[in-house]
């Protein structure tokens, strides 16, 4: 009814044991890299998914470049601007204007 398994032969030198502990050891490195894979594997697709989320968010709400610029923002202003280089926070396309009190205060044209 069962079929008897064969037990190895005990050799002198203790071969047949350091064999099964081989194979035990090479079963549980590769379960260890088979669960390393796995997690990397699961990393890379959460990070693909808040990627993903990030730019949904980026195009439904495109004031959300400016809330993230201002977050990371130190508070400082740089200290040496060239001519035509934009500053920062101020938006490049629409000129800044003067307001009236310091016109009046520069006096006329000459």
């Amino acid at each position: 009814m069962f079929a008897a398994t064969p037990t190895p032969t005990p050799t002198p030198n203790g071969a047949s044991r350091r064999t099964e502990q081989a194979k035990g050891a090479a079963d549980a490195r590769l379960l260890q890299a088979q669960a390393e894979a796995k997690a990397i594997a699961l990393q890379g697709e959460a990070q693909a998914a808040a990627i993903r989320a990030q730019a949904d968010a980026l195009k439904s709400n495109a004031s959300l470049i400016d809330l993230r610029k201002a977050e990371r923002w130190d508070g400082k202003l740089p200290s040496a601007i060239y001519a035509g280089a934009p500053i920062p926070f101020l938006p490049a396309d629409k000129p800044a204007e003067a307001p009236a009190a310091a016109v009046a205060a520069a006096g006329p044209p000459r």
